[in-house]
């Protein structure tokens, strides 16, 4: 098909549309170029005088349908006989909006659930790490008491130890729980802590020496000062695997809250502004392909525009953990740098345009 007989297919088009939109057209305008069409389809030529006013009736045309074009109205807002003509492209552009929609879906599910995510592992951190020093606050107040055998059963001496008891069970749950929302990150695998070589040479030194110690005295014969040296190994022995135990459970500990540390600030930093800079992105890519496909101005070529613009969003949305600071991590969150990230990626192209323009000013400075 030459480019004359596209133009003529696509002036019904024009026509049509202008007509169905209430614009005015010129009268005069619409019978030459129907005239021009009749002779065209009747002699399959025009003469050069001819097709020189058709180009010309067909730019006026072009024109007056602006800001749509021949190309957005034939992909938004065709008449019904082009829509049977080409089915297969009208189908294809109008499952476009489902396709982006069905991507805000996905991410608007996916940032809530990471932002959830995000919420209670900064509570239970926090938590948790109030309880430890309140706990251990305690545990040494009643060591003081305990020095003095009298104040083992005043009333404040019994207050601390309750009191001590109930931090220690309601630092135990959260710490249950800061080892359960580990667990999601780390896809369910467990995680063995390790002992550093020395703490483990250093705790079977000394076990080896007691026990050596302690198999020694029982060979020897039995006596009232052997046995009450043995009953003293034996419970050093218990004492220094007791040690071990808590020095194991506290390693356990440091490393889970850490490694909870690490991932909130992660997702504080990096993927929740992520996330919400291609919300903010998709949102304008939204509003745009409706008041496209409204007032008739959408073509498929405009995807590539609407695919940048959500990659900028993202790009914006991950650049204002940088511009806003580290303000987000543990132990206190904030919502004010994610609601940065969605109006970067909201107004990505002001955010560019502004590092063009400072970009342009340090290069006229250095010229």
């Amino acid at each position: 098909m030459t480019e004359l007989e596209e133009a003529m297919a696509e002036l019904e088009l024009l026509v049509a549309y202008i007509c169905r939109q209430g614009l005015q057209l010129d009268g005069k305008l619409l019978k030459d170029v129907l005239r021009i069409k009749t002779e065209f389809n009747e002699q399959k030529t025009l003469s050069e005088e001819d097709e020189a006013a058709f180009w010309q009736y067909f730019n006026a045309l072009v024109k007056q349908v602006a800001p749509a074009s021949v190309v957005s109205i034939r992909d938004s807002n065709p008449s019904h006989s082009w829509q049977a003509r080409f089915p297969k492209q009208f189908k294809q552009v109008h499952r476009i909006p489902l396709y982006y929609g069905l991507l805000v879906c996905a991410i608007i599910i996916l940032t809530v659930s990471l932002q959830t995510y995000y919420m209670v592992g900064i509570g239970v951190i926090h938590k948790t790490h109030a309880l430890f020093a309140e706990r251990n606050e305690f545990r040494e107040k009643l060591q003081v008491l305990s020095l003095n055998p009298s104040h083992k059963a005043s009333s404040e001496w019994l207050a601390i130890k309750r009191k001590e008891q109930e931090l220690d069970q309601e630092f135990d749950a959260n710490r249950t729980l800061l080892l359960r929302w580990n667990k999601y990150w780390r896809l369910g695998f467990s995680h063995e802590v390790t002992i550093s070589e020395f703490d483990k040479f250093k705790y079977q030194q000394n076990k080896a020496k007691l026990t050596a110690q302690l198999d020694f005295i029982t060979e020897q014969p039995r006596s009232h000062e052997s046995a009450k040296q043995i009953t003293q190994l034996k419970d050093k022995i218990s004492e220094l695997d007791k040690a071990f135990v808590l020095h194991q459970a506290r390693q356990a500990f440091f490393d889970s809250r850490l490694s909870a540390e690490y991932v909130v600030n992660l997702l504080a930093n990096y993927i929740l502004p992520l996330l919400y800079g291609l919300l903010g992105a998709l949102t304008l890519v939204l509003r745009n392909l409706h008041l496209d496909f409204k007032r008739g101005t959408f073509s498929k070529k405009l995807c590539l525009d609407y695919n940048l613009r959500i990659l900028l969003g993202g790009v914006a949305g991950v650049s204002s953990s940088m511009l806003m600071g580290e303000g987000t991590g543990v132990p206190q969150g904030s919502y004010s740098p994610m609601l940065f990230a969605f109006v970067l990626g909201y107004n990505v192209e002001i955010m560019f345009a502004l590092m063009d323009n400072i970009a342009n000013r340090l290069g006229d400075k250095k010229a």
